[in-house]
């Protein structure tokens, strides 16, 4: 009869260099911070010792949602969902709603961004809005009959046009672009 030692699976090995080895990285999270967090570990968790680029996308990344989602109406959906989940955390808990509740304050932030550059969009639900005014001639530019639709600014752009000679563009490029006569 065979012993157990012969059908042993795991291997027991002393390490002498332990600096090989790298330690655990642990982040303390909060329900703030959690869904950063988990977008980071998505591109990879940093190794101890390097810092941790979370708080940077607790700012970027619902900014940069509110850039390409810039509306008003519809950012105004998402922080109004985020608010009612934050208000009433405590009676959702033990619901279904409890697996989007970790996200209540990723929601409130794209909201709140996405809101916020709706308003520079002039956004509200895919319908544009004339909210702060236009520094265009509307009315000129409107008219059916108007082929110069490009250069009616009420405040026109004082920028002064450059026009590089030949010698100019052989100079920046190296290329002679000499027409001959």
């Amino acid at each position: 009869m065979k012993h157990l030692e012969e059908y042993q699976t795991t291997q027991l090995l002393e390490y002498n260099d332990i600096k090989k080895f790298n330690p655990p990285t642990y982040f303390r999270s909060n329900d703030v911070i959690a869904p950063f967090q988990q977008i980071t570990n998505m591109y990879g968790v940093p190794t101890y010792g390097e810092a941790n680029p979370a708080p940077f996308a607790i700012v970027t990344f619902p900014f940069f949602f509110g850039i390409m989602f810039g509306d008003y109406g519809h950012g105004s959906i998402i922080f109004i969902l985020g608010l009612m989940l934050t208000m009433l955390n405590n009676q959702l808990k033990n619901t279904p709603a409890a697996a989007i509740l970790p996200f209540r304050y990723f929601m409130l932030a794209m909201g709140m961004c996405s809101m916020y550059n709706g308003l520079l969009y002039n956004e509200f639900f895919a319908i544009p809005n004339d909210w702060f005014g236009t520094c265009f001639n509307v009315t000129e530019r409107n008219l059916t009959g108007n082929t110069d639709n490009g250069n009616n600014f009420v405040y026109p752009p004082n920028l002064p046009i450059f026009e590089p000679t030949a010698e100019q563009t052989a100079l920046y490029t190296g290329v002679d672009i000499t027409v001959p006569k």
